[in-house]
């Protein structure tokens, strides 16, 4: 529920999660942006065992409001690979960073994606995901709805010799021309 911010009258402040809601130890590193039909989409770390950061079980997590915040739909995992594949120390996917192009109404969400220890420490050379991190990207063209299949483009922007390429979280943008671009480490 919206709660005024006692040092700003204009200003309000929403909790949209909290450790522990939907069982899930913790929620981290946000993104929102608001869509071309006015919905506000929120992205974050779902963080499901545990604070660590990646390698973990750790999956991305949307929430949408059609009523510019005042309430919200339930959490949904838009990025969630298969924690129990052997050796994948829990397949996370984090740091999102949102999206929307002004001119098809599409939103983006990049994250990066470790299979195994492919995280900051364990990334190294080379392009698969068994050698580096993932840049995945994943779509909707129906107003956070629906959502595609992660797509890693990890070949199209990282130089092999790289240990580690992946967006920055929080908010991509939009350029006058229509590029869009992500902020990159």
């Amino acid at each position: 529920k919206p709660r005024r911010l006692p040092d700003d009258p204009d200003g309000f402040r929403t909790v949209v999660r909290e450790n522990g809601a939907d069982g899930v130890h913790t929620y981290r590193i946000p993104g929102l942006a608001t869509s071309q039909k006015g919905t506000l989409v929120a992205v974050f770390d779902v963080r499901n065992k545990s604070s660590a950061d990646l390698p973990g079980d750790i999956d991305v997590g949307m929430m949408r409001s059609v009523d510019d915040g005042v309430t919200w739909e339930a959490m949904r995992r838009i990025i969630d690979f298969d924690s129990a594949v052997e050796g994948s120390q829990g397949n996370g996917v984090g740091d999102p960073a949102i999206l929307v192009d002004q001119r098809t109404g599409r939103i983006i969400v990049a994250a990066l994606w470790s299979m195994g220890p492919r995280a900051w420490n364990g990334s190294g050379p080379g392009l698969s995901p068994e050698e580096t991190g993932q840049l995945v990207l994943v779509t909707s063209d129906d107003d956070g709805l629906t959502w595609s299949k992660p797509r890693s483009i990890t070949a199209q922007v990282k130089q092999p010799e790289w240990r580690l390429c992946f967006n920055g979280p929080g908010n991509g943008i939009q350029l006058r021309d229509g590029t869009l671009i992500f902020p990159a480490q």
